[in-house]
Order: C-alpha cells, then structure tokens, then sequence
C-alpha cells in the first residue's frame, strides 16, 4: 500500500541522511521517490525535491550539477502556486546557489554568492522561521563565501546584492 505521505517521509529522510553527512543514501532516497512516484509533477514539491538534489550536488562539491539543478528549482520556486505554498522557497534555493557559485571556477563566482545571499535575506517573508536546515546551510554558505573574499568584500557583494529582485538574482546563478 502506497501512502500519500510517502513522497514527504522520502524527501525529510533524504535531508536529515543529507545533514549527517550520508549523502549516497540520500540521493538513494530521492531515486526511490522518483521510481515510486515517477516524475514529481507537482511543481512546489518538485521543487523541494530539485532543491535538495542541488543541495547534495553542492555539498559533495559537484558545484555545475548544483547550479544547473539550483537554476530549475529558482524556476519552480518563481510559479505563482509555490510562492503562495512555499513563499521561503526561493531563498532556500538561493543558498544552495550561494555554496555551488563559491565552489565554480575556482570561487571567481563567489562575489555573486554573495550577493545571492543578500537577496535570499530580503526575500524571506515576514515572520518566517528558519528550519535547522535552512540555518545550517545559510550559514555554510556566508562561511564559505567570506572565506574566499574575506570580510571587506563580501560586506561589498553583499550590500550589492540588497536591491536585487528575484529576477535578478535568478540570474546571477
């Protein structure tokens, strides 16, 4: 018997294996979602779902998968129905697209992380709640990108990045 919670339980196993550092059973998980489900097509969790395979992209350093990946997910997350869903959606992937940008081209792409990271700051909807993963993540990147600008400049990336729309940043990945 299939339950329709299954697809959720996949995709929350898949981050938490993600997290603990067991990333081959978390891709593991993500295939036996697709296989079980076929093609997620229900674009906010499709979204989810691309988001957290970038994510995996990004941490095992396979940074132009990730960007490729984080480039589907900003779109999926830009729909009118995830951002009434998801309105966090886009920021969340602009994270991840801060680590992969840090990591491509030997980090001449870091200055747009962080200004990625401005964008995905402003974005986030009032009240909002970071998960611990979200936390965890955000805080990989700015790490990641202060330590190939140093301080000076990525407070200058980032201010940079403060006025940016979603459109913009979008297309800074």
């Amino acid at each position: 018997m299939v339950s329709e919670a299954m697809p959720a339980a996949r995709l929350f196993l898949a981050i938490r294996l993600g997290r603990t550092g067991r990333l081959a059973e978390a891709r593991e998980q993500l295939g036996m979602l697709r296989t079980d489900f076929g093609d997620v097509r229900f674009v906010v969790f499709d979204g989810f779902v691309v988001g957290v395979e970038a994510w995996l992209d990004a941490t095992e350093g396979r940074y132009a998968e990730a960007v490729e990946k984080v480039r589907r997910a900003l779109a999926r997350a830009a729909d009118q129905v995830t951002r009434v869903i998801a309105p966090h959606m886009f920021s969340v992937h602009l994270t991840t697209a801060a680590i992969a940008l840090t990591g491509l081209d030997g980090g001449l792409r870091a200055p747009d992380a962080a200004r990625c990271l401005a964008v995905c700051d402003q974005l986030l909807p009032p009240g909002h709640l970071p998960s611990v993963m979200e936390r965890e993540v955000r805080a990989e990147a700015e790490a990641g990108v202060r330590a190939v600008l140093g301080d000076a400049a990525y407070e200058a990336a980032y201010a940079e990045g403060g006025g940016l729309s979603l459109e913009e940043a979008a297309a800074l990945v």
